[in-house]
């Protein structure tokens, strides 16, 4: 039995019908034509271009171009977990999948594809917490630095609001948050304390 085809697991992007039940979304199921890396879709009547690199893939697809991914890089493998008692060997070949396809979707991102920006946002999630997994964190280690960087990216006011308060329920020290705003965006210690007093007031309402 096949498993359901979702935006994670696709190989087919780009293309108007690939989230529709119209489109095929496997390269398997795509027609070959005289070129081995390109297949006809019935569907919406275009050729696919498979693409073995993220340069080609973004390049292709920025075009306007149909593209398909390899089928070990589906991006479905960042999130999927083996059931069972699988065997040393298994795991780590079922690891290395894995970080190889958060590299390649780390590569693609790095490039800032004009397409697919809604899945593109849930493949980064999913990316960062494989290549932090290399470091030996754990998964809610990973999590929890994942969400700082994004609330670093958002700005000072995100971040002081991300670690106000600690897991536990309890108010972080304020000393270490104005630290925390003095080093990621070179903010005084007054303009630390009239960004917290401003947050919270505003909260407050």
């Amino acid at each position: 039995m096949r498993r359901e085809l979702t935006k994670l697991n696709s190989q087919v992007w780009n293309c108007e019908h690939a989230f529709s039940n119209l489109c095929p979304k496997r390269w398997s199921d795509l027609t070959p034509t005289n070129n081995p890396g390109i297949r006809f879709c019935a569907a919406c009547s275009k050729d696919v271009t498979y693409c073995t690199t993220p340069e080609e893939f973004v390049q292709l697809g920025n075009a306007g171009q149909c593209v398909a991914v390899p089928d070990q890089h589906t991006p479905d493998s960042l999130e999927r977990m083996l059931m069972g008692k699988p065997s040393a060997n298994a795991m780590r070949h079922y690891r290395t999948r894995q970080q190889r396809t958060a590299n390649w979707w780390h590569d693609v991102i790095q490039l800032a594809p004009k397409f697919g920006a809604e899945s593109l946002a849930e493949i980064s999630r999913l990316s960062r917490m494989q290549l932090l997994g290399k470091q030996g964190l754990s998964d809610d280690h990973r999590e929890y630095l994942i969400k700082l960087k994004d609330a670093i990216s958002e700005g000072p006011e995100t971040l002081y609001r991300h670690v106000r308060i600690k897991s536990n329920g309890k108010r972080e020290n304020q000393q270490n948050i104005f630290r925390m705003l003095r080093y990621y965006f070179d903010l005084t210690y007054r303009e630390c304390k009239e960004l917290a007093e401003l947050v919270d007031a505003s909260d407050m309402k």
